[in-house]
């Protein structure tokens, strides 16, 4: 057998191969991604990402919105709700309506932690 046919016989089905493969793998279905951004409900997820320096402004409302919106599936103990306020305060793209916002829906979901809360606030805006 010539090399030259040998080579093209080869390449030919080669060719082949690549097609068949490529027809195969665009035919399949691929599973349908679940919500890609979903957050996660943990109190420490949400915290960590309050305090992650790629947090935008947009992500700061979304990160309150979604702690306050299943707050009652979050169930977060006193600590979680103080060192969240403390996230809130120290964020880079804080402002005082959002600090006081959830100050006062903090204290309104936990009268127990209303004082510590409102030293929480103090302190983090003699820091800023």
């Amino acid at each position: 057998m010539n090399p030259e046919l040998f080579f093209v016989l080869f390449c030919f089905v080669g060719l082949i191969l690549v097609v068949v493969i490529t027809v195969f793998s665009l035919r399949t279905k691929k599973p349908v991604a679940k919500n890609v951004n979903a957050v996660s409900l943990d109190p420490e997820v949400l915290i960590s990402s309050l305090k992650s320096s790629y947090s935008s402004k947009e992500d700061l409302y979304e990160t309150v919105d979604t702690f306050f919106k299943n707050y009652h599936t979050i169930k977060p103990n006193s600590t979680q709700k103080k060192d969240f306020l403390k996230a809130v305060c120290l964020h880079r793209h804080t402002n005082a309506q959002i600090i006081l916002k959830t100050q006062e829906t903090l204290s309104n979901l936990s009268p127990d932690l209303k004082n510590q809360l409102s030293k929480i606030v103090e302190i983090r805006a003699g820091l800023r």
